[in-house]
C-alpha cells in the first residue's frame, strides 16, 4: 500500500511517502499541519493518503485534491463519511463507495471541492463516537491545504448519513450545509425507541437553531434503513421551527443505494447547492 499508486486513473501518494514528508497540497508530512505552500499546491494533485493523531492512535485517512482545482485562494471542502462496509484501518476502503467515485467520474461537477475522507475503524461504532477523528482530519486538511472555513460541507451515506445528522448537530458552527444520504437515528433494524425520539429532537433543535441548510436523500424501497427515518428527521426539523432551507429527495425505485443517484444523477444540483451556501465566519473563527 506504500509508494505511488493510481486508483481510478488518479495519482495516490502512499502512506510511507507521506510519513516521510512527501508533499501534499501544502508540501508537509502527515499529521503535521502547516500553512499552505502555494508552490507545492500548484504541483500536488490526486488522492493523498495521510495519517492524523486522534483518539489515542494514528488514523489513516485520505484527501482528494482535484487535478484542476485552483488553490491560489482558500478552497471549498466536503467531509465525506462512509457506510458500514468501508470501515477499517487501511485508509482506502472509504475511497471505493459514494462521493469519491462520483467525483472521479465527473470532475466538471465535483472538481471544485477538496474532499476529506476519514475512516472509522469498526462497524459497531457510530460516527458520533468518532467526532474527534472527523474534526482532526478536517483541521489537518484545513491547515495543509488552505480550506475556506466558510465553505465546508458535510455528507455521508447510511452510517455516514447518521453521522452527518449527529456531527452537524454537535458542531453546526463548522459546516455551511449538510447532505445526509439514507441516514437515521438509533438502530435502523429495531423499532424506534423513546431514546431515538429524544435524539432526533435534540438533533433537530440544534440544526434549527443554527439555521443549517439541509438536503437529505433516501430510497423509497430501502429495506436497510426505512425511509420513514428521513421523514421523521425532516418532520422534527419542522417541529423545531426550521422551515427554511430544507430539502428532501425520495427516489421512488431506489433501495438502500440511494447514494449513486444523490452524488451522480443529482450531483450537479447538489454541488451547485453546496457552493451557494456560505456560512458567516467571525474574526474569532465562529460561524453564524
Amino acid at each position: 500500500m506504500d509508494g505511488v499508486k493510481w486508483i481510478g486513473g488518479v495519482l495516490v501518494l502512499g502512506l510511507e511517502a507521506a510519513l516521510m514528508g512527501a508533499g501534499g497540497c501544502a508540501g508537509g508530512g502527515a499529521g503535521t499541519p502547516i500553512q499552505p505552500d502555494k508552490s507545492s499546491a500548484a504541483r500536488e494533485r490526486g488522492i493523498l493518503l495521510r495519517t492524523v493523531a486522534a483518539e489515542r492512535r494514528d488514523n489513516r485517512y485520505a484527501v482528494y485534491v482535484p487535478p484542476n482545482l485552483d488553490l491560489g485562494a482558500p478552497a471549498p471542502a466536503i467531509v465525506f463519511l462512509h457506510g458500514a462496509g468501508e470501515c477499517g484501518a487501511d485508509g482506502l476502503r472509504q475511497l471505493t463507495v459514494g462521493l469519491l467515485p462520483a467525483a472521479l467520474g465527473n470532475d466538471a461537477v465535483w472538481g471544485q471541492f477538496i474532499i476529506i475522507l476519514p475512516q472509522k475503524p469498526r462497524v459497531e461504532d457510530s460516527w458520533s463516537r468518532h467526532e474527534e477523528l472527523v474534526l482532526a482530519c478536517l483541521d489537518a486538511t484545513t491547515r495543509e491545504c488552505g480550506i475556506d472555513p466558510a465553505r465546508v460541507y458535510l455528507t455521508g451515506l447510511s452510517q455516514g448519513g447518521a453521522g452527518t445528522w449527529a456531527i452537524a448537530a454537535d458542531h453546526p458552527e463548522l459546516f455551511a450545509a449538510i447532505a445526509p444520504v439514507c441516514g437515521f437515528v438509533g438502530n435502523p433494524r429495531k423499532p424506534p425507541s423513546e431514546d431515538d425520539a429524544a435524539a432526533r429532537s435534540r438533533i433537530a433543535a440544534s440544526l434549527a437553531a443554527a439555521k443549517m441548510p439541509v438536503w437529505a436523500f433516501h430510497g423509497e424501497k430501502d429495506d436497510v434503513v426505512r425511509p420513514e427515518q428521513m421523514r421523521e428527521l425532516i418532520g422534527a426539523l419542522t417541529t423545531a421551527g426550521w422551515t427554511g432551507d430544507v430539502r428532501a429527495t425520495y427516489y421512488a425505485e431506489a433501495n438502500h443505494n440511494s447514494w449513486d443517484k444523490a452524488y451522480r444523477d443529482d450531483g450537479p444540483a447538489l454541488a451547485k447547492w453546496f457552493l451557494s451556501r456560505v456560512s458567516s465566519v467571525s474574526e474569532a473563527g465562529a460561524k453564524r
